[in-house]
């Protein structure tokens, strides 16, 4: 086995072709494979007759051994993307569908949004959307975790990574806002739910308005976070949102501010 981001090939996983994905295209006349054994993306013609016809072939950095592929949300006038797990690279590349050159690549990058330890072996394996198309969702065997992404202009950029609290992550499932992680080797699927959660209450008390704000780590782990407030004030009273114009309105005063109370006035 290689280690995550060397250079060199893995040749027992690549000594020949070792299709390990193929997907059929919206209009299912076209089927896009994955070789992991050649590093290449190829598209197929289904013909009348059931046969495959070759349409073209892309080619990935020398290592790369793609597993998985997945084509984003477009929209009208946008290109066409794809992102591709690269499992002996340890990395995620992103493609796009010229008219002319086929599949383009515009980038490769690590697999996870921070370091891998030193001498720890990194696979990526599954590839998925968030329920809105916007966030990409990498699962990574050897770091264990899945790791979110965004697209930015050609490039992917590197939002967290999130522990499956599970070794070897092969597989998971967004359902909402839920993702379940399916670890092979602890045998087990880990719901991996917001981890931290905020309450937030307003009440009346002693002739004012107070807010109380919880904060709970449901996590195994400790969390470190930062924690920002904002409010302000105004003078929009009852009778105005109702629609009657005042005549005379109060103005807002610069707040007071101590080490442990903001006063507005």
């Amino acid at each position: 086995p290689r280690i995550a981001g060397g250079p060199e090939d893995v040749a027992d996983r690549q000594e020949g072709p070792h299709i390990h994905m193929a997907v059929a295209e919206q209009n299912g006349a076209t089927v896009q494979v994955v070789d992991l054994g050649t590093d290449e993306i190829r598209a197929y013609r289904l013909q009348d007759d059931g046969r495959l016809s070759l349409l073209l072939t892309a080619a990935l950095p020398p290592g790369s051994g793609p597993r998985q592929m997945l084509r984003l949300p477009t929209t009208s006038g946008t290109a066409v993307l794809y992102v591709v797990a690269c499992e002996l690279s340890s990395g995620i590349a992103l493609l796009e569908a010229d008219p002319d050159q086929g599949l383009r690549l515009l980038m490769t990058r690590p697999a996870t949004a921070g370091y891998v330890p030193d001498g720890v072996r990194n696979y990526p394996s599954h590839l998925a959307l968030s329920p809105d198309g916007r966030t990409i969702f990498l699962s990574n065997r050897g770091v264990d975790c899945i790791s979110a992404f965004v697209v930015s202009g050609e490039s992917l950029v590197a939002v967290a990574d999130y522990p499956t609290h599970g070794r070897w992550p092969r597989h998971f499932g967004v359902d909402g806002s839920s993702v379940f992680g399916a670890s092979q080797d602890d045998d087990r699927i880990v719901l991996l739910k917001d981890t931290v959660h905020i309450a937030r209450a307003l009440y009346l008390f002693a002739g004012s308005l107070r807010q109380r704000i919880a904060l709970a780590n449901y996590g195994p782990e400790p969390v470190e976070l930062t924690l920002s407030i904002a409010f302000a004030s105004d003078f929009a009273d009852i009778f105005e949102v109702r629609g009657v114009r005042r005549e005379r309105r109060g103005r807002a005063l610069t707040g007071i501010v101590d080490s442990g109370s903001v006063t507005l006035s």
